[in-house]
Parts: structure tokens; C-alpha cells; sequence
């Protein structure tokens, strides 16, 4: 006995050491009470307030449960708060000696503990945040307050234990980290989500179809706000789940009800166990779902057979009533197969027609059921859409707008593709109508549109197929034809722009060429008429000189008279041969301007001419001058020195005018003397060997240019010549313009 008391009291310093930690020696007021912590605002919460409440663990989550682990609903007079449980948290038994620190075990049902920490705002709610939790013992809990829907909807009753009493309408065994047994509980309110942790040695078989009571926490799912959204309850012990009445052993002796009275009135209120319905398949998803239609009604079954109903097929479904969608069907069914049978033909409705008769008016006639029955419409083809499982969904054009057609991976939808839009087609189908989506209701629900399920590619037929030229297909024509004939205007800019480019490039290289041509030809006759002159002038004089030399060696011995008068006429040969050389030599030499102007290579020319004889050159510009190319130049030069040439030599002139004129694009050049003159049609030629006046046609027909020659006798004459200036102003090759045109005899 003194052995226990004395190892209850040597935990006494350290329980002192942890009031003086959790800041009780410094005033702060203890909260005992979990209604203390629901009942604070929020924000009070989250200043961390010493807690230390001692109550009943109502529920726990297991140890290895996803972000919950370890934690508990925590009850204290009625009233329960969660309780957040972290690693640190230290765990005592009712002695105090330390049984679990970091690797949290799970909390049984009516365990009894102090909970010591501080509070904390919580997601939803204020919780309480343990340090340390102390293992009082197992007691018992408290009766639980029947449940009150609109406490339950509002969320008032989260962390709260309820009593619930329903018809098991789901069941099924959850594997997660911890295995769990989930219910789903009808009551006349709805249908509530249990979930048992652990499961126990519940099965589906045991609990569907079954009324039970369940005792259980109410815990509230909110959004990230922390607004409510709804409810679904908890239960830590498998046997606060109680069966008052059995499961039916078979399904199918439960009461059959007709289609049309699925969901009728009843003061009693809606029926939440078994019943049983029977009718004809005309739609059917194999594990999810399919449609009986008997009497002009139709309601939608959802079943786990994996089986395919054929259309037209007789079936008995036993399940629970559920609300889908704005009409009751059917949940959970077990199916039984009765018979075949043939569907009557689906009647042919306008949309318009069929959503108008679908709803619910004052002093109007009763609304048409067509939802969930086969129907046919028409329309013409929008598009055809993939679904996310494979299969198709037709687009119809109609008169209330676009109208789909759904067709499932497993019924050939890609038959469908194959449609051209626009074709005209009749669509048969379960009628699936559609409502607006808020939960409110402040009228009678008006349908919005309504969509179809199509059992096969035979529910499609084609009355009138569509044009292959669809618009879209005139689009893409149209838009390929302007772009071939884009991409060929922008070829032929870029060919004709190419072809100039070369057309440029070949001019200039035919004029180089045939500068380069003329240059060659022009050298060659300046070499022969060279040869004619020197044939002429020199030869001639030097064979007159040899001849006097001659006359004068035989004549030295007899006369010495005579010999010295044949010497003087030598000696005047060779001096009027030297001249001549000197001339042609000048000629040979002599380049165009030699970075003179046009004019004033033409006052050199005539002064050279006239050095040394009674003469007067005078030279004149009209116009502005501009830069001539050396081509051109060089070959109005030498036409130049082969007038005034002329002029001295068989014109014996004594005045010469060379006027140069300058215009836009041309040079004329006007030699006037005042000689004895000629009749240019009787003037020497080629044949008597004289080249004078030949070579300046031809070297105006050379540069493009016109040449006129004017003379009478005894009144001298004038050489006009006109010729062309290109804009470029490049030069030829590189080569001496040869001279010579003057010194010929005219």
C-alpha cells in the first residue's frame, strides 16, 4: 500500500513542471470544458488557451488512417470536441508511468481520459491540440441524442453523437491503410454515408436491405473557406451498429410496384426498403446501368450485372427508389431475366413539341412522360464528336437548337463516322431530359433540353445524305486555290524580278563585250589605215629620199651643182618625213583625256595640229558639261583630229571652229573650215585608198551616233556629229584607244 502511494507521489514535481510550462502559473484560466472550446470564436481559439478537459473518447481514427491518424472526438458532458494528436504528444496511464510516446496507438470507444494542451482555430471548427493525454479506464457513454435533420444539414452537429435509424440501401468493404465498412443509411430526409472503423464482421449480404439504428459522430465536410457542404458519420465500435430488421433473404419477394407508382404519395412517407419492378429493356451499360419501359413509363435501373440486355427483353428488377436526375430509378438491383419480347416502334417527335409537352402547367393539359422512354427525332447532322470512353457523340441541328446523340465505345460508334454534316437524320434513343442544375426549387421544374442514348449505329438512319462540297470542304478549296495563286504571283514576282536581274547582268556583259569588240575592230582598222598612211607619207618620202640620194652619188662626180640640188630636195624629205612619224607616234600615244575634259583633250589635239603652220583652231562649248565615257570619248577624238587633219591638209583652210554641245543623254561636235572645200559625193574612198571620210562613218555607226558631212567647193565644210550618252557612265576595259584618224589623205 505505501508502495503505491509513494509511486503515485514521485510523479508530483514533474505534473508541477508541466502547469509552470503550460503558463498556469502565470495566470491563464484552464479550460475544462469542451462546450469551453466549441462555443469561442475562432480567432479566440487560435491564441493557443491551456486546456485540460477530462471526458469519454466517442470515436477514434485509427493509427494509420491517411492525415487523421491517432486522432479522437473527445466528449465531455454531452458535448464533443476533436481532439488533434501529433507525434509528440506524451501518452500515461492512469498512474502516470509514460506507455506511448511518438507511435501513437489507436483509442477504444468509452475510453476515459484527460486531454491537457491548448486550443487551436481548427479548419472548421475549434479543436483542441493535446501535449498530453492520461488513460483514466473504460466507462460507458452517455445515450446519444437522436439526430434533428435541419441541425444535421447546418452543421451544428459536427463532432456530435447522433442516433440514426434507416434502411441500408449500400454496402461494402473499403481497403484503405485501415479497413473500413461503408453504409449508406436512407432515411426520409435522404440518405446518410456511415463509415465503421474497424468493419467488424459486417457484410453486404447481412446489411442490405436491412433497418438498423446506428449509433454514431457526426462530422461535417467543408471547402477550403470553411463553409459547410454537407455530412456523413463515423462509428469506432462495430457494435453500436444494431439490425432491427433483417435483410430479405430473397430480393425478389419484395412487393412489385408498377412503373407509373414508383415514388407515389404516401402519408406514411417515402418507402426506403426492397421493391420490385418489371418492363422491357430498351437501353442497357453492361455494370453501370439500363432502362425498362412498360405502360408508356420507363425508369432507369442501376445494377453491378455485367450482362447486356437485349432491346425489347422482359426483366425484373428488385432495388431501392433513388432520385436521379429529377425522376425516381431504381439503385443497387439485383435483375432477373423473365422472357423476350418486341418493342413497339418509337414515336416520331418535333424537340419543340416534346420539351413543351414535358412540362408541368396550371389548367393545361397533364404533362407527356418522355424521360428514360425511346423516342425519335430529326435533324439535320452538326458535327460528330469522340467521347472520353471511345465512343460517339452526334451533334443534331433542330428547331430548339442542338440535340446530342450519344452512341457508347461498345456499340460500334465508329460506324459513325463515316457522316457528312449536313446530312438529314432521324436519331432513336432513350430521352434523357435536362433540368437546371440548382438545388432550389422556387417552381415546378421546367426541362431546358434533353440528350439521347443510342443503343447502335442502327438507331442513326440517313434520310438525305449531305453534298461531299461541305462548306467547310469549299472553305479549304477556296482557301488552298488562293494560296497556290499567292505562292505563284510571289514566284513570278521573284522570276521576273530574277530575270531582270540577269537581263541587267547580261546587257552589261553584251556591252562589254561589244565595246570590248569594237575596241578590237576599231584597233585593227586604226592598224590598217596606220599602214595606208605610213604607205602614203612616210614610205612614199623615204623612197624620194633614197632616189635623191641616188641621182645626187651618180651626179657627185660630174656636177657638183647638181648633186648639192638633190641633196637639198633629200634633205627636205626627210624633214617632212620625220614630221609625218612624229604625227603618228603622237597618235599611237595619245589616250582619250588623260584627266582632262572632253574640250580640252580637244584643244591639245588642234594645238598639235597646228604647231608649226599658219592656222588659227579655235575650240567652243555650248551646254554643261558632264563626263563622257573613255569609249566614246577617244572615238570623237580621233573623228576630231581627222577633220581638222583634213581641213589643213587638202582644205589648205586657214580657220577651224570645233564646237562641242552638251544635252540630256547626247554630244554633237561641229568641225567648220573655211578650206577650198569639196562634193562629198565625188570625194575619194577606199578604193582610191583614202580612209578620211569612210573612218569617220564608221566610227559615228560604232557609238550609236550619226555623222553629216556638208561642203562646196570653194566654200569649206562642216562635219556634224550627234551621238547618244548611256546614264552609266562605266568605262570599258582597260585598254589605249588607238589613234590615227587623222593624217589621211581626204
Amino acid at each position: 500500500m505505501l508502495a503505491t502511494v509513494f509511486h503515485q507521489i514521485r510523479f508530483f514535481p514533474l505534473l508541477v513542471l508541466c502547469l509552470l510550462v503550460d503558463g498556469r502559473s502565470f495566470g491563464a484560466e484552464i479550460i475544462r470544458s469542451t462546450a469551453g472550446v466549441r462555443s469561442m470564436p475562432k480567432a479566440e481559439a487560435a491564441k493557443l488557451l491551456p486546456v485540460e478537459i477530462r471526458g469519454i473518447v466517442s470515436f477514434s481514427y485509427p493509427s494509420k488512417v491517411g492525415r487523421f491518424r491517432g486522432n479522437l472526438i473527445l466528449e465531455h458532458e454531452g458535448v464533443g470536441i476533436f481532439v488533434n494528436i501529433d507525434d509528440k504528444v506524451v501518452a500515461r496511464d492512469f498512474s502516470g508511468e509514460v506507455i506511448s510516446n511518438g507511435d501513437w496507438p489507436s483509442m477504444e470507444v468509452g475510453t476515459e481520459v484527460v486531454v491537457s494542451g491548448t486550443t487551436a482555430g481548427g479548419q472548421y471548427a475549434p479543436v483542441v491540440k493535446s501535449k498530453e493525454l492520461r488513460i483514466l479506464g473504460r466507462v460507458a457513454l452517455p445515450p446519444a441524442r437522436p439526430y434533428v435533420l435541419s441541425d444535421i444539414l447546418t452543421g451544428s452537429m459536427d463532432c456530435q453523437r447522433v442516433e440514426l435509424r434507416g434502411v441500408v440501401q449500400g454496402a461494402g468493404l473499403s481497403l484503405t491503410n485501415d479497413p473500413m465498412f461503408r453504409l449508406e443509411v436512407a432515411v426520409p430526409a435522404g440518405r446518410m454515408v456511415v463509415e465503421c472503423f474497424p468493419p467488424g464482421q459486417w457484410t453486404r449480404d447481412m446489411l442490405l436491405g436491412a433497418t438498423i439504428r446506428v449509433t454514431a459522430v457526426c462530422l461535417v465536410y467543408f471547402n477550403v473557406r470553411g463553409e459547410t457542404l454537407g455530412v456523413h458519420f463515423v462509428v469506432g465500435d462495430p457494435g453500436h451498429i444494431a439490425v432491427e430488421k433483417p435483410a430479405p433473404t430473397d430480393p425478389f419477394s419484395v412487393p412489385r410496384v408498377p412503373l407509373n407508382a414508383l415514388q407515389a404519395f404516401s402519408t406514411s412517407g417515402p418507402n426506403l426498403e426492397r421493391v420490385q419492378i418489371v418492363g422491357q429493356a430498351t437501353l442497357s451499360r453492361p455494370g453501370e446501368y439500363f432502362y425498362l419501359e412498360h405502360g408508356g413509363r420507363a425508369v432507369r435501373v442501376s445494377s453491378r450485372d455485367e450482362d447486356r440486355f437485349q432491346p425489347g427483353e422482359w426483366v425484373v428488377a428488385s432495388g431501392f427508389i433513388d432520385l436521379h436526375q429529377s425522376f425516381a430509378e431504381l439503385r443497387e438491383a439485383d435483375v432477373r431475366r423473365t422472357g423476350d419480347g418486341i418493342l413497339q416502334e418509337p414515336p416520331l417527335l418535333s424537340p419543340k413539341v416534346l420539351l413543351a409537352s414535358s412540362e408541368w402547367k396550371w389548367r393545361s393539359p397533364a404533362p407527356v412522360d418522355y424521360n428514360g422512354r425511346l423516342i425519335t427525332v430529326q435533324g439535320s447532322l452538326a458535327k460528330i464528336e469522340p467521347t472520353s470512353d471511345g465512343g460517339r457523340r452526334v451533334i443534331l441541328s433542330t428547331d430548339v437548337g442542338s440535340v446530342a446523340a450519344t452512341l457508347d465505345a461498345g456499340g460500334g460508334a465508329k460506324e459513325l463516322d463515316s457522316l457528312l454534316p449536313g446530312s438529314e437524320l432521324r436519331a432513336t434513343g432513350v430521352c434523357e431530359l435536362q433540368f437546371p442544375s440548382t438545388q432550389l426549387l422556387t417552381d415546378f421544374p421546367k426541362p431546358t433540353g434533353f440528350s439521347l442514348l443510342m443503343r447502335g449505329p442502327a438507331d442513326l438512319r440517313v434520310l438525305q445524305s449531305a453534298s461531299w462540297w461541305t462548306p467547310k470542304r469549299l472553305w479549304m478549296l477556296l482557301g488552298g486555290t488562293i494560296l497556290l495563286l499567292t505562292l505563284a504571283i510571289v514566284w513570278n514576282l521573284l522570276l521576273r524580278r530574277l530575270v531582270r536581274q540577269r537581263s541587267s547582268q547580261l546587257a552589261a556583259e553584251t556591252r562589254a563585250r561589244d565595246r570590248a569588240e569594237v575596241e578590237y575592230d576599231a584597233t585593227l582598222r586604226e592598224r590598217t589605215r596606220l599602214a595606208a598612211d605610213l604607205h602614203d607619207t612616210l614610205e612614199q618620202s623615204l623612197t624620194g629620199l633614197a632616189f635623191q640620194l641616188d641621182t645626187s652619188r651618180v651626179l657627185s662626180a660630174k656636177s657638183p651643182d647638181s648633186s648639192a640640188r638633190h641633196l637639198e630636195l633629200g634633205r627636205q624629205l626627210l624633214t617632212r618625213s620625220r614630221e609625218d612619224l612624229r604625227r603618228s607616234i603622237w597618235n599611237l600615244r595619245a589616250r582619250a583625256l588623260d584627266d582632262n575634259s572632253f574640250a580640252d583633250a580637244i584643244r591639245e589635239a588642234a594645238l598639235e595640229a597646228a604647231e608649226g603652220r599658219p592656222i588659227k583652231i579655235a575650240v567652243e562649248e555650248d551646254g554643261e558639261p558632264f563626263p563622257l565615257p573613255e569609249f566614246i570619248a577617244g572615238n570623237l577624238l580621233l573623228l576630231a583630229q581627222e577633220a581638222m587633219t583634213n581641213a589643213m591638209k587638202h582644205g589648205r583652210a586657214e580657220t577651224v571652229t570645233v564646237c562641242v554641245g552638251y544635252a540630256a543623254g547626247w554630244i554633237t561636235l561641229r568641225i567648220l573650215d573655211d578650206g577650198a572645200g569639196f562634193d562629198p559625193k565625188k570625194a575619194p574612198g577606199l578604193q582610191e585608198g583614202h580612209f578620211g571620210l569612210q573612218g569617220m562613218r564608221e566610227r559615228a555607226n560604232r557609238l550609236d551616233g550619226t555623222v553629216r558631212i556638208e561642203s562646196t567647193p570653194g566654200k569649206g565644210a562642216t562635219i556634224a556629229v550627234r551621238v547618244p550618252v548611256p546614264v552609266e557612265t562605266d568605262r570599258p576595259p582597260e585598254r589605249r584607244e588607238p589613234a590615227g584618224a587623222g593624217g589621211s589623205s581626204a
